[in-house]
């Protein structure tokens, strides 16, 4: 192999120079490029010349880098598997990458607000949703403001009307619009111009969110009138706020953006003499494409392509990559930190990505590129998005591309998405493995498509703002979709938030594994899950499931539930009418929990008006099951009738199942491991390898031991309980601990 080419860019450097010394000769007539951008077309000049054929670095030296313009690498800057590319810090001090620019020269106005003209700043026009003091976001002004004591259930807004007083109310035939509702709040009155004001609405299931300009106001009716439709339909009780409205700039930290008149509001949290405001003038600042295709927008690029890479693309034909960014802090955009598309072996490694606009990393089409020993937080969107592989069910074809995000820590994602992940996984043959994750207003993984893998990932303090979710969360409504693995993973104090009895609550609805809507032939293997307010696991309509030496532990309601759709939502969803609920597998798993509202089993629609049990074709044996001083039940949905243990074990069920103490080494310090004498053993249990389980030392690893942020851990007051931290507790909620949570 020749020499590696290794080329310097630094603060100080000349994009005239050669860029082949780390600092300027005493001459003063060479030395390290100025610009990444430059580094990239120096190569590209090398390269057209034909004298390069060997590996190519480029080392940044430590300091703030603003990006001017989004960093596009392509088919001609990218290596092969004899000559890798890789853009790297050079071990001198952190390299910072940002896509904002500093602001100066604001002006005080009264009442501790200031203004600054962007025009002056060389930012006409600019349009942006997102504002930064000393590297902390600011808060769009909003009404009602933000309650920073109550993050959660405080700074809301509810639509009015006849709220469901059941919490399946939401889900029954849907009524209302999408597009108005009303809002009787006199303090509207008072908005001089509602033009530039949006709304922050989680419409009717609370799985999703929608940010949503207003079109009208009538001050007489109270009438809102949308500028689009939302996700769902508006249903009373949902939730909402106002934002970037300019007679609410009212507390520290809040700002507005009259777009009209290119001009920035801001009520500093400090004195600005002594703070750095920046805002993002970039969309987003790195991208890798191995495509020959071109696009003028790379945002459009990414609304269009959808799914269609994860149906139409081989990645086996996929040959341009071998490109590494390694050990940078990515910072400061409206859209994504890092996309790498249509790529082979490219990597974001030992990076921290942050204060992103969407996604902190996303990876579409191509094959084996992977995101390692990353930080990534307060992302908008997803933390880490993978998506990959071929799927060709006509002809029973799937390629995996192989792709995997492994070693990373991600928290506080989803600041503008809600319904999003620390990492989605979705395509053919892609891994998440040894990552920590936590709070995150909804999943901690998501997947979906086939012969994903999941493994030995540490998820705790997730679906802190939705609905009906889980920790990890398969949603794949094909029974083509198949071949996942779920193995080894740590989960642990899941929320979930609803709408019961006319009052926002968690914990509820939301368990540690979710196999929703037909996931078919997953594997769950070897998991812990424990205070989870639902269940541990949920297999809804899916089939040929496996559920196998896990620990389902500590839940409010039922440790596994099994739900089967109405006959017409089955054909009218699969074309099919009784596939859903087979041949799932449910064995050696130890199932326990000392709460006295828990249940074994939660047999959704899978009995009929004589309460019959149908689930003649599934198998449930060898399990461990624990209720401490509480009755063993099993719950069915034909108008909640319990069934005792007994009951159920005449009904043929749990053979060489037994009801006994596991016998856990240190249950109260949440030591799951089993004493040598634990009848789990008899079952033929496994040991689940927990020390394996969560990041390890690395060498690109810019930070060990991981310092684990602050977050609703660690700040019980956040859900009003500021004696007690729920993560110290030996049980889940308990009714004082509950009523406690949110203000009402």
């Amino acid at each position: 192999m020749n020499k590696i080419l290794i080329l310097h860019v630094a603060q100080d450097g000349c994009d005239s120079w050669s860029g082949l010394l780390p600092s300027s000769n005493e001459a003063g007539s060479d030395g390290p490029l100025k610009t990444i951008i430059q580094a990239r077309d120096k190569i590209r000049a090398i390269r057209a010349e034909n004298v390069l054929n060997s590996p190519v670095e480029v080392h940044i030296h430590q300091g703030l880098y603003e990006i001017a313009e989004t960093i596009l690498f392509t088919e001609e800057d990218m290596g092969d598997e004899k000559t890798p590319v890789k853009y790297c810090f050079a071990v001198d001090g952190e390299v910072i990458l940002t896509g904002s620019k500093i602001l100066t020269g604001f002006e005080p106005i009264g009442n501790g607000v200031y203004k600054l003209n962007l025009v002056g700043q060389g930012m006409r026009g600019l349009d942006f949703s997102q504002l930064f003091c000393n590297g902390v976001r600011q808060i769009m002004s909003r009404y009602p403001n933000y309650d920073s004591e109550n993050p959660y259930g405080g700074g809301w807004l509810y639509v009015e009307g006849e709220i469901p007083s059941d919490v399946m109310g939401i889900y029954g035939e849907p009524k209302g619009v999408h597009d108005r509702f009303i809002c009787k709040d006199s303090r509207l009155k008072n908005w001089k111009d509602i033009s530039s004001v949006e709304i922050f609405i989680f419409p009717r299931f609370n799985w999703v969110n929608d940010i949503i300009k207003l079109n009208s106001y009538n001050p007489d009716t109270g009438e809102i009138v949308l500028s689009k439709p939302a996700s769902y339909e508006i249903y009373p009780g949902d939730r909402f706020y106002f934002r970037n409205v300019v007679e609410e700039i009212d507390t520290p930290g809040e700002w507005y953006l009259d777009k009209d008149n290119d001009n920035l509001y801001f009520y500093p949290p400090c004195d600005l003499e002594d703070a750095v405001v920046t805002v993002p003038t970039l969309e987003n600042i790195i991208i890798l494409d191995g495509s020959p295709t071109k696009y003028e927008s790379y945002n459009e690029m990414l609304e269009l392509q959808g799914r269609e890479l994860l149906h139409g693309q081989n990645p086996e034909t996929v040959k341009s990559g071998y490109f590494t960014l390694e050990g940078f802090t990515i910072e400061g955009c409206d859209g994504v930190g890092v996309l790498i598309r249509n790529s082979r072996c490219c990597s974001v490694l030992g990076c921290t990505v942050r204060n992103t606009g969407s996604y902190g990393v996303r990876i579409l089409g191509g094959a084996e590129c992977s995101v390692l020993d990353c930080d990534v937080y307060e992302t908008g969107g997803d933390g880490i998005f993978i998506r990959g592989g071929l799927r060709d069910e006509h002809e029973g074809n799937y390629a995996p591309a192989k792709h995997e995000a492994r070693n990373n820590y991600i928290h506080h994602v989803g600041v503008f998405k809600k319904c999003s992940a620390g990492i989605t996984v979705d395509g053919s043959g892609n891994t998440a493995a040894n990552n920590l994750i936590h709070d995150s207003p909804r999943w901690g993984i998501l997947s979906g498509g086939n012969d994903n893998l999941i493994e030995y990932n540490h998820i705790r303090h997730v679906n802190l703002e939705t609905s009906d979710t889980g920790a990890i969360y398969f949603c794949n409504r094909n029974f083509k979709m198949r071949g996942n693995k779920v193995r080894y993973n740590l989960i642990h104090d899941i929320f979930g938030h609803h709408l019961l009895g006319g009052k926002w609550l968690p914990p509820i609805i939301t368990y540690g594994i979710y196999l929703d809507d037909y996931t078919s032939s997953t594997e769950v293997f070897g998991n812990i899950t424990y205070r989870t307010p639902k269940g541990g696991v949920f297999i809804h309509d899916g089939q040929d499931n496996l559920v196998e030496n896990n620990m389902f532990l500590n839940t409010q309601k039922e440790m596994v539930t099994l739900l089967r759709s109405r006959p017409e939502l089955e054909h009218a969803n699969m074309g099919v009418y009784g596939q859903a609920v087979r041949r799932n597998i449910l064995r050696r798993n130890i199932l326990a929990s000392e709460c006295d509202t828990a249940t074994v089993y939660f047999l959704d629609t899978l009995d009929n008006a004589e309460g019959k049990i149908d689930l003649d074709t599934n198998l449930c044996e060898n399990n461990l099951i624990w209720c401490y001083d509480n009755p063993v039940m099993v719950e069915t949905h034909f108008y909640g009738r319990m069934i005792t243990w007994e009951q159920w074990l005449e009904l043929g069920y749990e053979k060489q199942s037994m009801v006994a103490d596991p016998k856990f080494v240190n249950k109260a310090a949440n030591d799951f491991s089993l004493q040598k004498d634990s009848p789990a053993w008899e079952l033929g249990f496994k040991p689940i390898p927990i020390d394996k389980i969560g990041p390890y030392r690395s060498e690109h690893r810019k930070t060990w031991p991981i310092i684990e942020a602050e977050g609703i851990r660690e700040h019980p007051s956040d859900i009003k309980n500021p004696e007690k931290s729920i993560a110290d507790k030996g049980v889940w909620y308990t009714d004082d601990i509950i009523k406690s949570v949110l203000k009402r």
